[in-house]
């Protein structure tokens, strides 16, 4: 998701280098897997708050982010 602001950012020649991201994970105690992420993003005082919501519009956009919605069938082969 980071670097959908780094675009952004790119983009509109914006500051991003003080942006910081944080994950914070719950992992479901029954199965041991993640069962939610939360993403959390401080932007820096003078940050233009203009692109703030645009950032966000962009990481929800994420096409990583997509996949989890509707993840991919995954296969494991191996190769002699």
């Amino acid at each position: 998701m980071y670097a959908g602001i780094a675009s952004y950012g790119r983009k509109f020649e914006l500051p991003v280098e003080a942006i910081t991201m944080t994950l914070d994970t719950t992992k479901s105690e029954e199965t041991r897997l993640i069962n939610k992420m939360d993403f959390q993003v401080k932007f820096p005082v003078d940050f233009p708050p203009q692109h703030k919501q645009s950032i966000l519009k962009n990481m929800n956009a994420c096409y990583v982010k997509k996949h989890l919605y509707d993840p991919p069938v995954v296969t494991v082969t191996v190769v002699e």
